[in-house]
């Protein structure tokens, strides 16, 4: 075991890619250590690796709490209306990935975004991916931050600077293979939600979690 430590957080997008960077092997497995997924789960997603780049899981039920989950519901929204991945748990931090997937693509988001910026990345190359339900469990270490306004509003700048960046990704073979959608209706749409669910989210926070 070897440990990648930052001496001052840097955000959980950083942690995972200076992970990533570290990792020598031919495969790269992740998952949260707040024991909320358990390890085990990982003989599930393994025998689709060897025909899938990328295996995702999934939560098969989410065990968190209610403002969370309407969290997660405004995050899949904008990301479903702006990336279109088909994607039904784009941050499930537990996946399976051929290490030659990451190797090269400049991850730059510091935050909640990277999962998001991976898969982006991941279908302009033409990776192939699959989906795979794992089980979720009640948080019992660490201290969450994704309630935080501060966090929740830096996300929401995060996914519009992605969505602009990925407009001229160009992948390090230098072929895009898929291209990310180019409707404008999606991003006007995309921030019209967002916005509209930021401020429900506020209400349900000033109503049932004074």
């Amino acid at each position: 075991m070897r440990v990648v430590n930052h001496p001052v957080n840097q955000g959980y997008g950083a942690a995972l890619t200076s992970g990533f960077n570290a990792a020598t092997g031919d495969y790269i497995m992740f998952m949260d250590s707040d024991r909320q997924f358990d390890i085990n789960d990982v003989h599930k997603l393994t025998p689709f690796v060897a025909e899938y780049d990328i295996v995702a899981g999934y939560r098969i039920k989410r065990n968190d709490p209610a403002h969370r989950l309407l969290n997660a519901k405004i995050f899949g929204l904008a990301v479903t209306l702006l990336f279109n991945l088909g994607v039904r748990d784009v941050d499930c931090a537990f996946k399976i990935m051929h290490a030659d997937v990451l190797k090269g693509i400049n991850l730059e988001s510091p935050g909640a975004l990277i999962n998001t910026e991976i898969l982006s990345k991941a279908r302009a190359q033409g990776r192939s991916l699959t989906q795979v339900g794992v089980n979720h469990y009640a948080r019992l270490e660490g201290v969450q931050s994704g309630a935080n306004l501060k966090v929740v509003m830096r996300a929401f700048f995060e996914i519009l600077r992605l969505w602009w960046r990925m407009r001229s990704y160009v992948p390090p073979s230098g072929v895009v293979i898929e291209k990310p959608p180019t409707y404008r209706g999606y991003a006007l749409f995309g921030v019209a939600a967002v916005v509209g669910l930021l401020v429900l989210r506020g209400m349900w926070r000033l109503l049932f979690h004074k």
